[in-house]
């Protein structure tokens, strides 16, 4: 048994949602990027940019909910995007925007919305992020996909086998905008290279889960009501070890997504003070 090699020395989807919801609306992301915006929808001034903070599967999005829900509750203007929300709006049709729009979608909302790319999102080394991504799902999805998952006896197996997108690349189909349009093993360069583009230059903010002070500490020039604690919002308990099969596996399954993150760590460092 070894260690998954965890991408550069260092560098957050623990849900309120059930997970069923979480499964249904990256499928309703997908659909919402038919490139016709809403009508609706009321633009914030040019020096008044609406934030679009993506909740990445797996970067400790759970906990930086409850952060953004703290400045929300202090009066600081941010929404959520989920289902269970009051307000929400499945295809961004919103009477207003906010501040900060936290929730589940893809690259591109921002067209959905009517509104310029002004995103956020944290991202975490991919192999950790895919192996904590696989244990959540095995231990506490109840939707199809959690069903599937538990069908197969290993990791291995089911990484060969069932072929379903959010094990293939799926920080740099998130960024990308392509999501699940892209079928399992299509994701090539041209993916990557409009993921990388977006990251530099289309991304306000890029926290690095294993670099946490240091992007909160960013953060909080943004949102200066977020505290000083990041909360533990459903931390996944399992082992981290792989065997060499899945090991070779997850590094096959994420080389765009490693690309991308690598990107994003050169990206964090060249703003250091």
């Amino acid at each position: 048994m070894i260690r998954p090699r965890l991408g550069l020395s260092w560098m957050p989807l623990v849900l309120h949602l059930h997970s069923r919801h979480k499964s249904r609306l990256y499928s309703h992301c997908l659909r919402s990027h038919a490139r016709q915006p809403c009508a609706r929808a009321k633009l914030r001034t040019e020096t008044e940019l609406t934030l679009f903070f993506m909740h990445i599967t797996k970067t400790a999005g759970g906990s930086l909910k409850e952060l953004l829900k703290t400045a929300a509750r202090a009066g600081d203007d941010i929404s959520f995007h989920y289902p269970d929300e009051p307000q929400f709006r499945r295809h961004f049709d919103y009477d207003r925007l906010p501040r900060i729009m936290f929730g589940h979608f893809v690259y591109g909302a921002h067209e959905r919305a009517d509104a310029a790319p002004n995103y956020a999102c944290f991202l975490r080394d991919p192999m950790a992020r895919t192996i904590s991504h696989y244990h959540h799902l095995k231990n506490n999805d109840n939707s199809k996909v959690g069903t599937t998952l538990r069908s197969f006896d290993t990791m291995a197996s089911y990484l060969r086998h069932a072929r379903h997108w959010e094990f293939d690349n799926f920080l740099t189909r998130t960024i990308s905008g392509v999501a699940a349009q892209a079928r399992f093993g299509d994701v090539g360069y041209n993916t990557y290279e409009r993921a990388r583009q977006n990251l530099r230059w289309q991304f306000s903010y890029i926290g690095l889960f294993e670099q946490m002070d240091e992007s909160l500490q960013r953060l909080r020039t943004i949102v200066p009501g977020i505290g000083q604690t990041l909360p533990s919002v459903n931390r996944g308990k399992y082992s981290p070890e792989v065997t060499d099969e899945e090991y070779r596996l997850l590094r096959a399954l994420n080389r765009f997504d490693e690309m991308l993150y690598e990107e994003a760590v050169s990206l964090f460092e060249a703003h250091k003070p």
